[in-house]
């Protein structure tokens, strides 16, 4: 019986680990995905920006909000305050 018990929780753990594994892979596909498509409208932006002759600061505004919707954090990246003088 004790075997029997054994058999069915390792059983469930094995499961268990497939449904982990399954997850993980639907996860790190979609943010594969947003990952694609945030550096996408970043490289337009840029693209836009030299074409255009216009300043790169909305271009890294945009890729400062991006990176907040996503909830990731981009090293290096401080926020200033201007202050005129």
């Amino acid at each position: 019986m004790a075997e029997q018990a054994q058999e069915t929780a390792e059983s469930g753990l094995d499961r268990l680990r497939e449904e982990m594994a399954d997850y993980v892979a639907a996860r790190i596909g979609i943010l594969a995905e947003q990952t694609s498509d945030k550096l996408l409208d970043v490289t337009d932006r840029l693209t836009d920006a030299a074409a255009d002759g216009g300043t790169l600061t909305h271009v890294a505004a945009g890729l400062r909000a991006a990176t907040r919707l996503s909830g990731q954090h981009c090293p290096g990246w401080r926020r200033t305050s201007r202050t005129s003088s």
